[in-house]
């Protein structure tokens, strides 16, 4: 596409404020103030036009005319050829006034560098005394104009009105507020292609913190500076206040108000016929209407809001708006409403205070809209909108609330007798009402009260007859003909049996007939209305059924059958977000993966951590147990690099929400501390471990047993860091401990033997070593499978085992045997690291 460069303006030297009111185009430029003081004219030599010759510039055409200036095309010739954009002073207007605003501007842009602001290439004078300075040449279109013409959707001019931002922000940061942003005072340029912003026109920029020249510059008495349909309401207000950059945030606001529904809050056709007072009253007081209110009246057909009159023109009519964003009216509107509605508004504030701070706190609020982040404008509340309500109108509401006081008091006056009496009276009523009832109340909960006791009296008995039977050593023939006998009289025997029978299966490590019991139970239908205690037992027993199948007894296959039919009836009953169904997911996550089933695991881990995400949030402690079950299922499978950054949230989430010592917190940092051991990173690995480790010992007073994990871990760290001696003392004791409440084919046994071996073989105890090792590995294999992550494990050491051996005894076969293990060891390892798992 060709963009050629703007028109010039047609404007005379003074009557900006009728200009500025009567044209056709609502972003005129807003022109000098009035002088009041002249320098003395220099003789002219030659008159500027296309043709002169300026120095080393030579003038092509005229692109641009202001108040003040005259802006030409030209072409430089030295030292570099190239063509820029030179603007000069008009004949006859070069004041006092003229010129401290002149050079006021050139300092302004000589300030700043950025990509999305015009530069300044070099300045200085005519022969005839007029200064002048030279700018990059800005061929575009005014932004409004660029984005109709490619019929941009909302997200592509959200994108351009972000770089606009940064500009003005740039600006600011100089000191620099504009004072009069606009679509033609935002230009678009293309590089290569693509649309580039670019801020132009700073002839009546302010100086926030310093003098831009030191010629006197001051604005004429009752003198409007800007455009008023762009103009913020302190800058309309002319009273002394100083401006500051929130000046340019209102004017941003209009602009982006344009960009997206292709008018301005107010019209400048509004303006014309107005006067100054009145002018000022319309920016200072009236309150615009949200962007997609504005649009829900043009679709309607109805004038354009603020009561502005006069029709509709072609290039803000309805259909003209969603034509050139490529949508429909119901579509904008839907874009519209919420975020950039208040974002809008928020720029558009009266009360300068209530606006953003700074253009890039603008930017940042519509990045956040477009990354579906909250964002940090809002609706104002109604407590707002009151006080803003009554400070419009504080004579009607003086009004309204003297005559409400004097009605209140009236009523107040005529009621209060009547009230106390009618309260008398309740009180006697509530009295005797209330008597009445706590008695009624007592003598029912002393019926029900006999009869729990009665029941739990009955329940008791029971079980403890059962207690007394299992103490015997009875069988379950014997146990189900004892309670019979003792039970006789009492309501539903068969659950009470059923439950002992299951206790007693679970104590035996009989999962499958305790499953069976439990199944039959479930069927009574009497004890769904008639036993809250073996109601109440149902779960927990489950819980337990799965606790010795995956702690104690190492049978994960009934494990996962109990779970899944968990999981189901949970789904069931009480739906898929409900928390007990994530846990019985979660638990079933851990039977599949100590079955050795990553991938499954891993799939369903995921399910359930984005389920538990939408209903409790990512800052919960259930979400963060999830995160680090799937940290660990894609440790298992040798994705490192995944597992890393999960591990570490769930750490620093742990420990800023519940506290570094949580027990939680420790497991998920047992659970990095691992990832950071395979990826080698060995002194934060061991810090980890080591932290671990001692909150496991302080534990161990009450349970052996906690430490068992933590052991292992920490030998594993200090044999890859080349300490063997202290890893071996380690990975004994763990062994110890484990063996103490395990059986020998639990995978705990298998880790510790396999580490144990691992320790011995660096010190060259490769008999003893190749025993721990192979016996490791056969009781992994069995539970996980040969791929399972304990197994690769126990092939790797296998295969260093074996390396280490024939280094030291060569041509014994151990070469072969390592050669063997390798082998096996890459055709298992399919799911193996993606890492080098350091020895």
């Amino acid at each position: 596409m060709t963009v050629e460069p703007p028109k010039p303006n047609d404007e005379s030297d003074d009557g900006f404020l009728r200009r500025a009111i009567e044209s056709d185009d609502p972003e005129s430029d807003a022109p000098p103030p009035v002088e009041t003081e002249t320098v003395p004219a220099v003789p002219a030599r030659s008159i500027e036009g296309p043709g002169a010759v300026i120095g080393r510039y030579r003038l092509l055409q005229q692109i641009g005319e202001g108040g003040f200036g005259t802006v030409y095309m030209a072409e430089q010739k030295q030292p570099v050829k190239r063509k820029v954009a030179l603007k000069i002073i008009k004949l006859g207007m070069d004041t006092k006034q003229v010129i401290a605003r002149f050079e006021a501007e050139r300092q302004a842009l000589a300030m700043m560098d950025h990509p999305n602001i015009a530069r300044v290439l070099d300045a200085g004078a005519t022969e005839t005394g007029r200064p002048f300075f030279v700018m990059e040449l800005v061929k575009g279109v005014p932004i409004t104009e660029y984005c109709d013409t490619e019929s941009l959707r909302t997200r592509d001019r959200l994108d351009l009105f972000i770089d606009v931002c940064r500009a003005v922000q740039h600006a600011h940061q100089k000191g620099i507020i504009h004072r009069d942003i606009k679509p033609s005072n935002v230009m678009i340029t293309l590089h290569d292609g693509k649309p580039v912003p670019k801020v132009i026109d700073f002839g009546i920029a302010k100086a926030t913190n310093r003098d831009l020249t030191d010629k006197t510059l001051f604005t004429e008495y009752h003198q409007l500076i800007g455009t008023p349909a762009y103009m913020s309401p302190e800058q309309a207000e002319m009273s002394g206040l100083d401006l500051d950059t929130r000046s340019d945030i209102y004017s941003l606001g209009v602009l982006l108000y344009e960009l997206l529904t292709g008018t301005t809050p107010v019209s400048n056709k509004r303006f014309r016929g107005m006067g100054l007072g009145e002018i000022q009253h319309v920016i200072r007081e009236e309150a615009p209407q949200k962007p997609s209110t504005r649009l829900s009246d043009m679709s309607r057909g109805r004038t354009p809001g603020n009561g502005q009159s006069g029709t509709t023109s072609d290039k803000t009519s309805i259909q003209y708006i969603t034509n050139h964003r490529r949508t429909d009216i119901a579509g904008l509107r839907r874009e519209i409403s919420g975020d950039l509605d208040w974002i809008i508004m928020k720029c558009l504030e009266k009360d300068r205070s209530r606006r953003y701070e700074t253009a890039n706190g603008l930017a940042r609020d519509v990045e956040r809209h477009l990354n579906d982040e909250p964002v940090a404008a809002g609706p104002p509340s109604q407590a707002y909108r009151l006080r803003k309500a009554i400070r419009r109108n504080k004579g009607v509401f003086v009004g309204i609330a003297t005559v409400f006081a004097a009605l209140l008091a009236g009523v107040i006056v005529s009621t209060s007798f009547y009230f106390k009496t009618e309260a008398q009276r309740r009180l006697v009523d509530e009295e005797r009402l209330s008597a009445r009832v706590s008695e009624r109340r007592a003598m029912r909960e002393r019926d029900e009260s006999i009869a729990a006791t009665r029941q739990a009296k009955a329940e008791t008995t029971a079980l403890a007859e059962l207690v007394a039977t299992f103490a015997a050593g009875k069988t379950g023939e014997e146990v189900s003909k004892v309670v019979g006998e003792h039970l006789a009289e009492t309501p539903a025997p068969e659950g009470l049996v059923r439950a002992a029978m299951i206790k007693k299966n679970i104590a035996l490590g009989h999962i499958a007939e305790a499953r069976q019991h439990i199944e039959a139970i479930m069927a009574i239908e009497p004890l769904k209305r008639r036993r809250p205690l073996l109601r109440a037992l149902l779960p927990r027993t489950i819980d337990q059924v799965f606790a010795l199948a995956l702690g104690d007894q190492a049978r994960y296959a009934e494990a996962e059958v109990l779970w899944r039919m968990r999981v189901e009836v949970q789904r069931r009953t009480l739906g898929q977000e409900h928390p007990t169904t994530l846990n019985a997911m979660n638990a079933l996550v851990i039977a599949l993966s100590r079955q050795g089933r990553y991938a499954e695991a891993e799939a369903l881990c995921r399910k359930a951590l984005a389920i538990r995400r939408r209903v409790s949030g990512e800052k919960h402690l259930a979400t963060l147990w999830l995160m680090n079950n799937l940290a660990h299922k894609l440790l298992q499978q040798g994705r490192y690099a995944e597992a890393e950054p999960i591990a570490r949230k769930c750490v620093e989430l742990s420990g800023s929400l519940f506290g570094e010592k949580l027990f939680n917190t420790m497991q998920y940092k047992d659970t990095l501390a691992e990832i950071l051991l395979r990826r080698g990173k060995l002194a934060e690995a061991e810090d980890l471990y080591r932290e671990k480790l001692s909150f496991d010992r302080q534990r161990a007073a009450q349970n052996p047993r906690a430490v068992n994990l933590g052991l292992a871990g920490m030998a594993e760290t200090l044999l890859a860091k080349g300490e063997p001696t202290e890893a071996t003392a380690l990975a004994e004791e763990g062994l110890r401990v484990v063996r103490a409440g395990r059986p020998e084919g639990h995978p705990e046994v298998a880790l510790y033997r396999i580490i144990l071996g691992a320790c011995l073989t660096a010190q060259g105890q490769y008999e003893r070593a190749q025993t721990l090792i192979l016996a490791g590995y056969d009781t992994s294999k069995a539970v996980q499978g040969a791929s399972g992550y304990l197994s690769r494990q126990a092939l790797r050491h296998l295969v260093r085992l074996y390396e280490s051996w024939d280094a030291a005894a060569p041509g014994e076969g151990y070469a072969q045997k390592a050669a063997d293990w390798r082998a096996k060891l890459s055709s298992e390892d399919g799911v193996g690291a993606s890492e080098p798992t350091p020895p």
